[in-house]
């Protein structure tokens, strides 16, 4: 009895086995899917007639607004040539010369150079402070450049020691009353 049992197992199993592994016939996948597209609108094809006068409107306002900055930048200009004290143009290289005169034995290449010793130190402080005084027109990281690539920090120390020490009567510049 056992026998009949288990070839009768073995043949559940084959049946099994055959509907999960064997090569069924299975349904065709179409080639090709249906595409569907979404129709674009007709003002999107065609040049239609309200973009003519939108383009216009855009032209008069931006040719408008081109005239009137125009007009503000001469305005602006006008105004802060009233504010702004009248600066000399005078090179930085002649307002470093005039301190140099007045320090014997320093020269243009010991201001730029990297040495920190005190022959040096206060000559460089006193012409960084008489040019960012003379020239308004170049910003402290100019300057710091100008004088061996120095950070703009540098020059702002400089400029405000060197007004600390006449304010307070330590230090006296006769060039400085010239200009």
């Amino acid at each position: 009895m056992q026998t009949t049992a288990l070839k009768e197992q073995h043949e559940n199993w084959k049946a099994a086995r055959a509907r999960l592994f064997s090569p069924a016939v299975k349904p065709r996948l179409v080639d090709r899917p249906i595409e569907i597209t979404k129709a674009r609108p007709l003002w999107r094809i065609q040049a239609t007639e309200f973009d003519d006068h939108v383009r216009l409107y855009r032209k008069i306002i931006r040719d408008y607004m081109a005239e009137l900055s125009i007009e503000m930048r001469a305005a602006q200009e006008e105004a802060a040539m009233e504010l702004l004290p009248v600066t000399s143009k005078t090179p930085a290289r002649d307002i470093i010369d005039d301190v140099l005169q007045h320090f014997p034995g320093v020269t243009w290449a010991d201001l730029k150079g990297p040495r920190r010793l005190r022959a040096y130190v206060l000559p460089r402080q006193i012409a960084v402070y008489e040019v960012h005084r003379r020239r308004k027109d170049m910003s402290l990281p100019q300057i710091g450049r100008l004088f061996g690539g120095r950070d703009h920090t540098t020059a702002l120390n400089s400029v405000r020691k060197i007004k600390r020490m006449l304010e307070s009567g330590e230090l006296t510049l006769p060039f400085a009353a010239a200009e």
